[in-house]
C-alpha cells in the first residue's frame, strides 16, 4: 500500500487553502460547506469489516464516503497527535495542514513482503532515532528512497516501520508507515510525520489502543 496518493495530496492542498481562506472571511459556516473531506460530528457510525465490529465516531473517518454505517472492506481515518481526537473546527488548521494528524486504516489482512522479510531488502542500518535502528533498503528492490526503522520493544515484538527520507519525505505530511496484526484477519495501518519516530514506542502503544477502543466485538 502507498504512503499517500498524489492525485489526492493535490486535492487536499487546493481544499486546505481555499479552507483557510474561508475561515478568515466567514467563519465556522464556510468551513462547513467548503470541507467537504471533513467532518465536526461525533454521531457514531456502526460499521463491519471481515467480520468484525466497530462503533467510531463520524468526526474521526477521514473518507466522506465512508461517513456511514455497514459494511466496508477497509476504513480510513484521521486523529490529532497527541490526543487522538477527530476533527473539530477548533483543530481544523490542524487537519488542513496535517500538523501532527495520524492517518489510520483497519482493513482486512493481506500479506507485505518488505514489511515481513526486512532483512532481505535492506542494507546493514545505522543508528536512528530513540534507539531505531535505520535500514535502507537495497537497490532494484523497487522501493528505494525509503528506509525501514526497526526497533525492539519486549515483551510487545519488533517494531517496524517504512519511511520515505530525502526530497520525498519533504513533500509528504506522514512519510512513515507502520502495519501491523490487529484482531483475527484484520490488519492495522497508521502513518505519521516523521519527527513523531522520536516518540515511536509511546506512539505505537497509543495506537493500538485507540484502535482497540472502537472494536464491539464480544
Amino acid at each position: 500500500m502507498p504512503v499517500i496518493f498524489w492525485p489526492r495530496l493535490a486535492r487536499w492542498l487546493i481544499v486546505s487553502t481555499l479552507i483557510a481562506i474561508a475561515a478568515r472571511l466567514w467563519g465556522n459556516v464556510a468551513i462547513e460547506v467548503m470541507a467537504d473531506l471533513h467532518s465536526a460530528s461525533s454521531a457514531p457510525h456502526r460499521i463491519s469489516i471481515g467480520g468484525h465490529r466497530l462503533l467510531v465516531p463520524e468526526n474521526l473517518i477521514r473518507d466522506q464516503h465512508q461517513r456511514r454505517s455497514g459494511d466496508l472492506p477497509q476504513l480510513d481515518l484521521y486523529m490529532t497527535w497527541p490526543e487522538l481526537s477527530g476533527f473539530s473546527f477548533e483543530q481544523s488548521t490542524r487537519f488542513n495542514a496535517l500538523d501532527k494528524i495520524i492517518l489510520m486504516s483497519i482493513g482486512q489482512e493481506t500479506s507485505h513482503p518488505v514489511a515481513e522479510n526486512y532483512s532481505h531488502f535492506t542494507e546493514r542500518g545505522e543508528s536512528g532515532p530513540s534507539g531505531l535502528e535505520q535500514r535502507p533498503i537495497i537497490r532494484g528492490g523497487g522501493f528505494e528512497g525509503e528506509v525501514i526503522m526497526v526497533g525492539e520493544r519486549p515483551p510487545a515484538g519488533q517494531f517496524l516501520a517504512r519511511c520515505f527520507r530525502n526530497e520525498m519525505a519533504d513533500a509528504m505530511s506522514a512519510p512513515c508507515e507502520r502495519r501491523l496484526p490487529f484482531e483475527r484477519n484484520l490488519v492495522l495501518i497508521y502513518r505519521f510525520p516523521a519527527h513523531l519516530l522520536d516518540e515511536w514506542r509511546v506512539l505505537d502503544e497509543r495506537i493500538r489502543e485507540r484502535a482497540r477502543e472502537l472494536l464491539q466485538d464480544g
